[in-house]
């Protein structure tokens, strides 16, 4: 389903149905504790999330600069602890070697091995 087609939500406290946002449109309430507008991601899990602008997707993580850094050459975030090592493979390293889905993708980190397979 794409999130980002929905146009109406069922609030979690009232039950009241009105358009997606972070409240309530009836009762206020806060939906979760973390809510991308332009995703329309929610996440209640407690893990910090943010959006990376470039990749145009949520992501696990404190933010850009903080744990993850967006290579413009591969676009897509590498985990900043690995920047140093990190092996530019382009467009060609957003696919995952076991199942070929779009790791610019995922929410979750992406490991570069290294030799560069992701």
């Amino acid at each position: 389903m794409d999130a980002r087609a929905v146009t109406e939500m069922a609030c979690r406290a009232c039950g009241a149905r009105g358009p997606v946002g972070r409240r309530c449109a009836v009762c206020a309430a806060p939906q979760a504790g973390y809510y991308c507008g332009h995703c329309r991601h929610f996440d209640d899990s407690g893990a910090h999330t943010f959006h990376c602008p470039f990749c145009d997707v949520c992501r696990r993580g404190h933010g850009l600069g903080v744990d993850f850094h967006h290579c413009m050459r591969c676009n897509m975030c590498v985990d900043i602890t690995q920047l140093a090592t990190h092996v530019c493979t382009g467009a060609a390293g957003r696919a995952c070697g076991a199942c070929g889905g779009d790791l610019a993708a995922t929410p979750d980190r992406v490991v570069v091995l290294g030799c560069g397979h992701p």
